[in-house]
């Protein structure tokens, strides 16, 4: 039997999709948590890592802050880190470089990386953020490099006695986003939504702008948990938690909301039972997944010359 043409570019496409998916897979991400605090008082930050595709041995990154609001005091290695590694943490002009290395091998986990203490200035005002540098690198435990992204986080102050916003509101089950809702704040002039995957404001990101509206629509949450690669189709959900943080006009920020739950639609990673296992096998798994949808669709076999021939 031959396979038409046209069967043939299908079974390749989808086995260059699954292998190059699957390779760009790897990727560590690092978000530098967004914490309040006065001005004058010591805060301290967390920085918390995810890993999809291949656990990192070797970490070193950047984290750069406005000198004049912050001064870094110290830090401590988090959960994420395993026993015997090296912690090196070393402070900075308007910086702070962080360097998680070691003779073993054990992976860096998912959690808490680490956890950065600073003393913010007594005339500090507004938000500062806390920006990871471009040039920060990750390794695996065969010296090949992983894609490394740092999500910025912040310290934003509080000041006066501006109230959190209250009757937060996410939305469920949409696979195109999250709508949040939340109620007005007297005095409050814009807002800010933030996001996370446990119930923790500390380590959440912010998903939007400082805005003037009492609603956003998150559009990032659609992509969250990955692609299906191959052949998946969305069919599970992600619950994701939402905050929101009111400001004035003088940049005095409220404490955060309450949480809400909301939910959107993704598709699982890979096949179940698969992502766990070896890359060679999970890739050669996806290809045969492949190869079986696309020789089931014989509504759209056309013999080829050879095979007509023989008919």
């Amino acid at each position: 039997m031959f396979l038409h043409r046209r069967n043939r570019v299908s079974l390749i496409g989808c086995a260059a999709f699954v292998l190059l998916s699957i390779s760009a897979a790897a990727q560590t991400t690092l978000t530098i948590g967004t914490v309040q605090g006065e001005a004058g008082s010591r805060v301290t930050v967390p920085v918390t890592i995810a890993n999809v595709g291949v656990d990192p041995t070797i970490i070193i990154f950047f984290i750069d802050f406005d000198g004049a609001a912050l001064t870094f005091v110290e830090g401590e290695a988090g959960d994420a880190v395993p026993e015997g590694k090296i912690v090196d943490i070393l402070d900075g002009e308007n910086a702070v470089a962080i360097a998680i290395f070691g003779l073993n091998l054990d992976p860096i986990l998912d959690g808490t990386l680490v956890t950065l203490t600073f003393d913010i200035a007594a005339g500090a005002t507004g938000e500062i953020v806390l920006e990871g540098r471009q040039t920060s690198s990750a390794t695996d435990a065969e010296a090949q490099s992983i894609g490394l992204a740092l999500i910025a986080g912040s310290i934003g102050l509080i000041c006066g006695d501006l109230p959190a916003p209250q009757n937060v509101q996410a939305g469920d089950d949409d696979p195109d986003g999250v709508h949040v809702t939340w109620n007005a704040v007297t005095s409050a002039t814009e807002y800010r939504v933030f996001r996370n995957t446990t119930d923790q404001s500390a380590s959440s990101s912010a998903v939007s702008a400082w805005l003037t509206e009492t609603e956003f629509f998150d559009e990032s949450a659609a992509g969250l948990g990955g692609g299906g690669g191959g052949c998946a189709q969305p069919s599970e959900t992600l619950t994701l938690f939402y905050w929101v943080v009111a400001r004035s006009a003088s940049e005095c920020e409220s404490q955060f909301s309450a949480s809400d739950t909301g939910s959107v639609f993704i598709a699982p990673a890979k096949l179940a039972g698969v992502a766990s296992w070896p890359h060679a096998v999970a890739d050669l798994l996806m290809i045969a997944f492949c190869l079986g949808a696309v020789l089931q669709r014989k509504s759209r076999f056309v013999p080829g010359p050879r095979a007509a021939a023989s008919q």
